[in-house]
């Protein structure tokens, strides 16, 4: 299947899915009567992992059931995207997806998705990324960095959560952007990874803005070379964006974290669902918990989720397009 294909079976698979959850029979007013499964497509510590746990706990109080949250981690999430689009669309197992998972990583996996696709429920969250650097990286500023990284393409590498992956494309695009070259060292997770960059294996990695990573910067571990989104970080506010750092102005990334169901789950259950969230996302406690893993809370209708979905595909389609990264 071509580049253009996959994308675009995959967009339509996703608005399909809101389709088809609206088409649905009425669900069971009884829902839910049993326990329901947030499934992660993550390892276990990963940002949108800690914040399904956070949510989880208050959306069992909500609904009245347990909520079980299973991980099911590869692919670039595609293994648990896979699994929820083949679950019963009853309500019962849920997805807790990413713009990662959902937008960029399918272009880099060798079988497309299944014909399958998901109802969207709500976003839940925004994240932006910080570059973080190694002691035994002499710079101290990213200008620095693209600097040296232009004298010798070969000097540095950068640790990825694999192809296709926010933390890979927001970097790709800020050495496109400087014209800048390092070595892209895939993980599968977000915990090797930072193992890596801790012992000096990899000298970079765009890390999502969380408590741990601000802990390895204030010990001196790592350093804190800039961050991904439009304006600087509450927790980081010393450090600047890569715009400001590296006077690129058109410079901006980050990712997103949000629930689907399988297609055709009925609507009185998506609106349930959406309902409850939202809820739980506007609650003063959770939005704090949420802002010290880095993330800001935000909930939003089906609809506009789709849509998120579909402007983000667009952007990401191009950038990948024109650099030619779908052939790494």
């Amino acid at each position: 299947m071509s580049f253009k294909s996959k994308f675009t079976v995959f967009a339509s698979m996703v608005l399909m899915g809101l389709a088809g959850a609206g088409g649905a029979m009425a669900a069971d007013a009884s829902y839910p009567d049993k326990p329901v499964t947030m499934l992660v497509p993550f390892p276990p510590g990963n940002t949108s992992d800690i914040m399904t746990r956070v949510v989880a706990h208050e959306l069992e109080r909500a609904i009245g059931q347990p909520i079980v949250v299973e991980n099911r981690p590869g692919a670039g999430g595609g293994i648990g995207l896979a699994a929820v689009a083949r679950a019963a669309p009853d309500g019962y197992t849920l997805l807790v997806g990413t713009s990662g998972a959902f937008i960029t990583a399918p272009i880099f996996q060798d079988k497309p998705l299944p014909a399958e696709s998901f109802a969207p429920i709500t976003l839940m969250a925004h994240t932006a990324h910080v570059l973080l650097a190694h002691p035994s990286v002499e710079a101290d500023t990213l200008k620095a960095l693209i600097a040296e990284a232009k004298k010798d393409p070969k000097k540095f590498t950068f640790a990825s959560l694999g192809n296709g992956s926010i933390s890979h494309l927001a970097m790709e695009m800020l050495l496109r952007q400087s014209g800048a070259q390092m070595l892209q060292i895939p993980y599968k997770g977000t915990g090797q990874a930072t193992n890596d960059i801790l012992g000096g294996r990899v000298s970079l990695m765009m890390e999502s803005i969380k408590t741990s990573s601000i802990a390895h910067v204030d010990a001196g571990k790592l350093k804190a070379l800039a961050v991904t989104g439009k304006n600087r970080s509450i927790l980081l506010p010393n450090v600047p964006t890569v715009a400001q750092a590296a006077d690129l102005p058109d410079y901006e990334s980050g990712s997103w974290i949000a629930l689907f169901a399988p297609a055709g789950t009925p609507e009185p259950i998506v609106e349930k669902l959406n309902k409850e969230v939202i809820k739980i996302m506007e609650t003063p406690e959770i939005k704090k918990k949420l802002l010290e893993l880095g993330i800001e809370a935000e909930g939003s209708t089906p609809q506009e989720l789709s849509g998120l979905i579909q402007s983000q595909t667009d952007k990401w389609q191009k950038f990948i397009k024109e650099e030619n990264l779908a052939a790494q």
